[in-house]
């Protein structure tokens, strides 16, 4: 997003250099160059400014709530609310609706039918690509009753590839809801990565996300804003 402003602002410098400086100002082109640098600034600042007005993150809670019942293949994927979690490898995943599976149920279980393999794997990402934070989830052993130590898994935040945050061996044997803190790093992937054979599957559900999220005008109002911000100025300066 930020270099496609600046290719903008570049492109709109271009315009106000070769077409409305020299009709603003037309005196010697040492004058055109430094009202080329005012200019450049005006838009750059135009553009920071469209940059730091984005909203706030959106929140986004996964709760598993579509099509739900499922049990999972590798390369099957499930997606909700702008986010897609998807099987890469292990067959044990499965979204559950019973009783005592999830806060309220459905919820994500590790652990389906066998316990979950070393090294099986899923992840969840934006469905459009983009960046976001892992706030929290909820998270307890099996189905809530039995108290036994559940299936282990690392949970991995990346971002471009690279690891930036983690909690290896993941297990509990808690009956009531627990909740994970989350990570605190910017990423644009969760890998959920099976780590230790436990007793009882692993329930996970309300998956809490800050979506980042930057709204630019349509490029149509972009240019007429800029345009106006240049004649404005150049007005101005050929009054006084």
């Amino acid at each position: 997003m930020a270099q496609g402003l600046i290719c903008y602002a570049v492109a709109l410098y271009r315009i106000a250099v070769h077409y409305l400086l020299p009709r603003c100002n037309p005196i010697t082109r040492r004058k055109r160059d430094q009202e080329g640098v005012e200019a450049m600034r005006l838009i750059l600042l135009l553009c920071l400014l469209i940059l730091t007005a984005a909203s706030p993150a959106r929140a986004v809670v996964i709760d598993f709530t579509v099509n739900f019942g499922t049990v999972f293949d590798p390369g099957d994927t499930y997606e909700e609310d702008g986010f897609t979690l998807s099987i890469v490898s292990g067959d044990t995943w499965a979204i559950l609706d019973g009783f005592r599976f999830g806060n309220p149920p459905p919820a994500f279980f590790v652990g389906q039918g066998d316990a979950v393999g070393l090294g099986d794997t899923a992840t969840l990402t934006k469905t459009d690509g983009g960046e976001f934070t892992l706030n929290s989830f909820e998270f307890y052993s099996g189905n809530g009753v039995d108290g036994l130590p559940s299936d282990g898994i690392d949970i991995v935040g990346l971002n471009g590839g690279v690891i930036v945050d983690q909690s290896l061996g993941f297990s509990t044997s808690a009956t009531t809801v627990q909740t994970f803190g989350g990570f605190s790093s910017l990423i644009d992937e969760v890998q959920f990565i099976g780590a230790s054979a436990g007793d009882a599957g692993l329930t996970i559900d309300n998956i809490v996300l800050d979506e980042v999220v930057v709204p630019l005008p349509p490029t149509g109002f972009l240019l007429l804003a800029s345009l106006a911000c240049l004649g404005f100025r150049f007005k101005r300066r050929s009054s006084t």
